[in-house]
Protein backbone atom coordinates (compact mmCIF):
# COMPACT_ATOMS: atom_id res chain seq x y z
CA UNK A 1 0.00 0.00 0.00
CA UNK A 2 2.28 2.30 0.90
CA UNK A 3 4.65 1.61 -1.70
CA UNK A 4 1.51 2.09 -4.20
CA UNK A 5 1.32 6.06 -2.86
CA UNK A 6 5.29 6.52 -3.49
CA UNK A 7 4.87 5.69 -6.89
CA UNK A 8 1.79 6.94 -7.73
CA UNK A 9 3.27 10.05 -6.31
CA UNK A 10 6.09 9.86 -8.15
CA UNK A 11 3.99 9.01 -11.17
CA UNK A 12 1.86 12.61 -10.86
CA UNK A 13 5.36 14.20 -10.32
CA UNK A 14 6.90 13.27 -13.47
CA UNK A 15 4.16 13.41 -15.76
CA UNK A 16 3.40 17.16 -15.10
CA UNK A 17 6.83 18.27 -15.05
CA UNK A 18 7.14 20.75 -17.87
CA UNK A 19 10.33 20.36 -19.94
CA UNK A 20 12.40 22.98 -20.77
CA UNK A 21 13.87 23.05 -24.56
CA UNK A 22 17.19 24.98 -25.68
CA UNK A 23 17.90 25.86 -29.28
CA UNK A 24 21.49 26.70 -29.80
CA UNK A 25 22.95 29.65 -32.40
CA UNK A 26 26.51 30.34 -33.60
CA UNK A 27 26.73 33.69 -35.11
CA UNK A 28 30.49 33.22 -35.61
CA UNK A 29 33.01 30.77 -34.81
CA UNK A 30 31.70 27.62 -33.84
CA UNK A 31 35.05 25.26 -33.55
CA UNK A 32 37.98 27.23 -31.46
CA UNK A 33 41.33 26.47 -30.77
CA UNK A 34 41.55 26.47 -27.03
CA UNK A 35 45.08 25.27 -27.04
CA UNK A 36 47.30 28.20 -27.13
CA UNK A 37 47.36 31.48 -25.35
CA UNK A 38 46.26 33.18 -22.31
CA UNK A 39 42.48 33.43 -21.44
CA UNK A 40 40.82 36.03 -19.37
CA UNK A 41 36.96 35.53 -17.97
CA UNK A 42 35.13 38.16 -17.50
CA UNK A 43 32.49 38.60 -14.67
CA UNK A 44 28.61 37.81 -15.94
CA UNK A 45 26.46 40.37 -16.93
CA UNK A 46 23.15 39.62 -16.03
CA UNK A 47 19.74 41.54 -15.12
CA UNK A 48 19.66 40.46 -11.62
CA UNK A 49 21.16 38.43 -9.02
CA UNK A 50 21.35 34.69 -10.47
CA UNK A 51 23.41 32.08 -8.20
CA UNK A 52 26.45 29.99 -9.33
CA UNK A 53 27.07 31.63 -13.02
CA UNK A 54 30.67 32.70 -11.89
CA UNK A 55 31.14 28.83 -10.58
CA UNK A 56 29.92 27.27 -13.37
CA UNK A 57 31.66 29.18 -16.06
CA UNK A 58 34.53 28.84 -14.25
CA UNK A 59 34.34 24.98 -13.85
CA UNK A 60 33.14 24.75 -17.31
CA UNK A 61 35.97 27.02 -19.13
CA UNK A 62 38.55 25.17 -16.48
CA UNK A 63 37.66 22.00 -17.98
CA UNK A 64 38.49 22.95 -21.79
CA UNK A 65 41.37 25.69 -21.17
CA UNK A 66 42.89 23.81 -17.98
CA UNK A 67 45.06 26.84 -16.36
CA UNK A 68 45.50 29.46 -19.54
CA UNK A 69 42.33 30.73 -17.68
CA UNK A 70 42.70 33.17 -15.69
CA UNK A 71 39.68 35.41 -13.68
CA UNK A 72 39.83 38.82 -14.70
CA UNK A 73 39.39 39.44 -10.29
CA UNK A 74 42.87 37.51 -10.44
CA UNK A 75 44.46 40.22 -13.02
CA UNK A 76 42.84 43.51 -11.87
CA UNK A 77 45.36 44.00 -8.89
CA UNK A 78 48.37 43.11 -11.24
CA UNK A 79 47.36 45.22 -14.51
CA UNK A 80 45.44 48.55 -14.94
CA UNK A 81 42.04 46.84 -15.86
CA UNK A 82 38.48 46.97 -14.05
CA UNK A 83 37.20 43.94 -12.25
CA UNK A 84 34.52 44.17 -14.52
CA UNK A 85 34.62 44.69 -17.88
CA UNK A 86 31.40 45.50 -20.36
CA UNK A 87 30.19 43.04 -22.12
CA UNK A 88 30.35 44.59 -26.15
CA UNK A 89 33.66 46.06 -25.75
CA UNK A 90 35.10 48.57 -28.11
CA UNK A 91 38.37 48.18 -30.16
CA UNK A 92 39.79 50.70 -27.41
CA UNK A 93 39.12 49.16 -24.21
CA UNK A 94 40.69 45.68 -26.30
CA UNK A 95 43.39 48.00 -26.99
CA UNK A 96 43.80 48.64 -23.03
CA UNK A 97 43.66 45.09 -22.49
CA UNK A 98 46.02 44.36 -24.63
CA UNK A 99 48.77 46.81 -23.44
CA UNK A 100 47.72 46.33 -19.97
CA UNK A 101 47.62 42.27 -19.47
CA UNK A 102 50.05 39.41 -21.34
CA UNK A 103 46.57 37.64 -22.04
CA UNK A 104 45.31 36.60 -25.66
CA UNK A 105 41.85 36.04 -25.40
CA UNK A 106 38.39 37.78 -23.55
CA UNK A 107 35.81 35.32 -22.99
CA UNK A 108 32.41 37.52 -21.82
CA UNK A 109 28.94 35.80 -21.01
CA UNK A 110 25.90 37.35 -20.32
CA UNK A 111 22.47 35.79 -19.11
CA UNK A 112 18.92 38.29 -19.77
CA UNK A 113 15.73 36.27 -18.30
CA UNK A 114 12.98 37.43 -21.18
CA UNK A 115 10.38 35.90 -19.72
CA UNK A 116 9.44 35.04 -15.47
CA UNK A 117 6.01 34.22 -15.77
CA UNK A 118 5.79 31.10 -14.75
CA UNK A 119 6.61 29.34 -11.10
CA UNK A 120 8.29 26.66 -10.38
CA UNK A 121 4.77 25.03 -8.97
CA UNK A 122 1.94 26.52 -10.88
CA UNK A 123 -1.72 25.70 -10.14
CA UNK A 124 -4.88 25.88 -12.47
CA UNK A 125 -6.38 29.37 -12.70
CA UNK A 126 -9.94 29.11 -11.84
CA UNK A 127 -11.50 30.04 -14.80
CA UNK A 128 -10.20 29.62 -18.64
CA UNK A 129 -6.40 28.46 -19.91
CA UNK A 130 -3.33 30.41 -18.99
CA UNK A 131 -0.23 29.99 -21.05
CA UNK A 132 2.91 31.03 -18.84
CA UNK A 133 6.47 31.13 -19.68
CA UNK A 134 10.02 31.15 -18.71
CA UNK A 135 12.91 32.41 -20.89
CA UNK A 136 16.23 33.30 -20.90
CA UNK A 137 19.25 34.03 -23.24
CA UNK A 138 22.47 33.46 -22.39
CA UNK A 139 25.37 34.66 -25.53
CA UNK A 140 28.89 34.31 -24.73
CA UNK A 141 31.49 36.49 -27.09
CA UNK A 142 34.63 35.27 -27.14
CA UNK A 143 37.67 38.04 -28.18
CA UNK A 144 41.04 38.06 -30.02
CA UNK A 145 42.52 40.95 -27.86
CA UNK A 146 45.35 41.50 -30.00
CA UNK A 147 43.83 41.40 -33.09
CA UNK A 148 40.64 43.62 -31.21
CA UNK A 149 37.72 41.46 -33.22
CA UNK A 150 35.15 38.96 -32.06
CA UNK A 151 35.85 35.32 -32.99
CA UNK A 152 32.91 33.74 -31.55
CA UNK A 153 29.76 34.74 -30.64
CA UNK A 154 27.16 31.87 -29.53
CA UNK A 155 23.94 31.79 -27.77
CA UNK A 156 21.30 30.07 -26.41
CA UNK A 157 17.69 30.25 -25.41
CA UNK A 158 15.93 28.13 -23.00
CA UNK A 159 12.02 28.44 -22.74
CA UNK A 160 9.89 26.90 -20.67
CA UNK A 161 6.13 26.68 -21.63
CA UNK A 162 2.87 25.87 -19.95
CA UNK A 163 -0.87 26.32 -21.25
CA UNK A 164 -2.79 25.45 -17.70
CA UNK A 165 -6.36 25.77 -18.20
CA UNK A 166 -9.26 25.23 -15.35
CA UNK A 167 -10.03 21.10 -15.90
CA UNK A 168 -6.21 20.47 -15.33
CA UNK A 169 -5.98 18.17 -12.41
CA UNK A 170 -2.70 18.79 -9.61
CA UNK A 171 0.24 20.96 -9.78
CA UNK A 172 2.90 21.60 -12.72
CA UNK A 173 6.59 21.52 -11.95
CA UNK A 174 8.75 23.76 -14.43
CA UNK A 175 12.36 24.78 -13.81
CA UNK A 176 12.68 29.05 -12.57
CA UNK A 177 14.40 31.48 -14.59
CA UNK A 178 17.57 30.90 -12.40
CA UNK A 179 17.54 26.95 -13.43
CA UNK A 180 16.91 28.06 -16.62
CA UNK A 181 20.12 29.97 -16.73
CA UNK A 182 22.47 28.12 -15.40
CA UNK A 183 21.27 24.50 -17.21
CA UNK A 184 22.05 27.03 -20.40
CA UNK A 185 25.33 28.44 -19.26
CA UNK A 186 26.10 25.28 -18.83
CA UNK A 187 24.94 23.77 -22.00
CA UNK A 188 26.74 26.37 -24.27
CA UNK A 189 30.13 26.03 -22.59
CA UNK A 190 30.20 22.36 -23.29
CA UNK A 191 29.05 23.05 -26.63
CA UNK A 192 32.63 24.73 -27.64
CA UNK A 193 34.10 21.56 -25.49
CA UNK A 194 32.54 19.21 -27.87
CA UNK A 195 33.19 22.14 -30.99
CA UNK A 196 37.07 22.48 -30.13
CA UNK A 197 39.84 21.94 -32.86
Amino acid sequence: MRLTGILLILTLIISSCVNTRYVYQVDKGKSLDFSSGKWILNKPHTDGKIAHLEEIAVREFRSIIKDSLFEIEDLNGEHLIGSKLPYNLSKDNLNDLRVGTDCDFLINYKVDILNDGLNSLSAPPPIGTVRKINEVLVEISIYDIAKSEVLSRTSIIGKAKLDISEDDSGWDIADTPEIISRKALSNLIKQYCQNKK
